[in-house]
C-alpha cells in the first residue's frame, strides 16, 4: 500500500469517527438517511464518476468506495442543515456537524485529486 493510500484510509477513518462522535446518525430519521444514501449515490454517479457505469464495481476501501461514502455523508449533512435551518444562520460554525461536514468536503477533494 502506498503512503498516500494509507494516509487517505486514515483520513477516512478519522472522518467516520468524527461523525460517530457527534451522534450524527441519531439526528436524522430513517427516511432522511435513505434519501441521503440515494442522493449520495446519484451525486457520486453524476459528478464524481462522470456517468461511468462502473459504479457497481467499487471495491471496499478503494478510492471510489471512500468517495462514495464521503458523498453520502455530504448529502446527509446537507439534509441535516436544511432540516434544522442552521445553513442560513449566523451560528453555522458553532454547530457540531459543521466541522465533520467541512472535513468531508476536503476529503472528497483530496481523494478526487490524488486519485486514490
Amino acid at each position: 500500500m502506498k503512503a498516500s493510500n494509507l494516509l487517505q484510509v486514515i483520513i477516512f477513518i478519522i472522518i467516520l469517527v468524527m461523525y460517530y462522535a457527534v451522534d450524527f446518525f441519531e439526528l436524522l430519521s430513517g427516511l432522511e438517511l435513505f434519501i441521503a444514501v440515494i442522493g449520495g449515490v446519484l451525486m457520486h454517479y453524476w459528478i464524481t464518476n462522470k456517468g461511468n457505469k462502473a459504479i457497481v464495481n467499487i471495491k471496499p476501501f478503494s478510492g471510489g468506495f471512500r468517495v462514495l461514502i464521503y458523498d453520502i455523508l455530504f448529502v446527509a449533512a446537507l439534509i441535516y442543515f436544511v432540516k434544522t435551518g442552521v445553513l442560513w444562520k449566523e451560528y453555522l460554525l458553532q454547530d457540531k456537524i459543521f466541522w465533520p461536514f467541512l472535513f468531508t468536503g476536503l476529503a472528497i477533494a483530496i481523494d478526487y485529486n490524488v486519485a486514490g
